[in-house]
């Protein structure tokens, strides 16, 4: 076996908190150039609290909180749930949840954010956090038609 075979090797998860928190894209979520003033670009993901068979599965908290104002981020439905860029929600035993995040560009800039996931287990009160960075470019067109 060599080694790229080894470091490829993940074990199943544990328990649901890590099975949740695997589900998080490890490099990140970027929009790419965005158009300024255009339309609400979206991207999602999904948390699965799935667990191998004989692997007792727990019901879990998460919150989502942003530090940057030009992302939204919502369950699947496409609406925020809260006005403060943050999303709250609790994850069945077996059961997914997608979570999408919305950028519209109001100004031709960089941005970068970043999203803290903070899990709980409800019945053993342990958490988890993860932290997911989010980025985009906001750019003029080329041409612009009146």
């Amino acid at each position: 076996m060599n080694s790229k075979q080894r470091s490829d090797f993940e074990a199943p998860p544990s328990s649901s908190l890590e099975a949740i928190a695997r589900c998080v894209p490890p490099t990140g979520i970027d929009f790419g150039y965005c158009c300024v003033g255009g339309s609400e670009t979206t991207r999602s993901f999904v948390l699965s609290n799935t667990l191998p068979k004989g692997v007792a599965s727990s019901t879990v908290r998460f919150a989502l909180k942003l530090d940057e104002n030009h992302f939204s981020v919502s369950p699947d439905n496409g609406k925020p749930h809260l006005h403060f860029n943050s999303c709250l929600g609790t994850l069945q035993a077996r059961k997914s949840q997608e979570i999408t995040i919305t950028f519209k560009s109001q100004e031709a800039k960089v941005m970068i954010a970043l999203i803290v996931m903070k899990l709980t287990d409800i019945q053993t009160g342990q958490e988890l956090n993860r932290s997911l960075k989010v980025s985009a470019i906001g750019k003029y067109p080329f041409i612009t038609l009146d």
